[in-house]
């Protein structure tokens, strides 16, 4: 079974180091930048050479060498991200508050899982959670309604 983190539109590039540590850590195997998510260096990176050099550098301060261990693929849709994982026999849940959620509970399916996480502010549209096969949330105890977007996600992968 093979787990990946699909991450849609994030802004920091601080999280998506913390994305790629908590990966790393907690034995999944990829991450997946969708739209505007910043990623470390890939073979066909799309941004220009002084953004290229400042995004890797910035990510490489929180990752502490996940950047290197971690395979990471860019998409520049959500939908061409989903469909490569559904010719791979993906399974697709979605970690947002919604009123058609469940709770986050382990995982007991067999097969290849994709997690996915939306921007730190807006989280993920109703088009993106219409390609979820499930959407689960982390019950919240607090004042605050939502965890950051790499903590919410490391909770997850663990639970998973």
């Amino acid at each position: 079974m093979k787990k990946v983190l699909i991450a849609v539109n994030l802004r920091s590039c601080e999280n998506v180091g913390s994305l790629l540590r908590s990966i790393d850590g907690l034995g999944w195997n990829e991450l997946i930048c969708v739209g505007t998510t910043p990623h470390p260096l890939i073979n066909e990176y799309h941004r220009l050479p002084h953004i290229r050099e400042k995004v890797s550098n910035k990510i490489a301060k929180t990752a502490l060498g996940a950047e290197k261990t971690v395979p990471v693929r860019y998409f520049s849709t959500l939908e061409t991200a989903v469909s490569a994982l559904r010719g791979e026999s993906y399974s697709l849940i979605a970690l947002e508050q919604s009123p058609s959620k469940t709770t986050l509970a382990p995982v007991l399916e067999q097969g290849n899982i994709a997690l996915l996480v939306g921007n730190e502010v807006t989280g993920l549209t109703q088009s993106d959670l219409k390609l979820a096969d499930k959407i689960v949330e982390i019950p919240m105890k607090g004042q605050k309604e939502s965890l950051n977007v790499a903590v919410a996600a490391a909770i997850a992968m663990y639970v998973i």
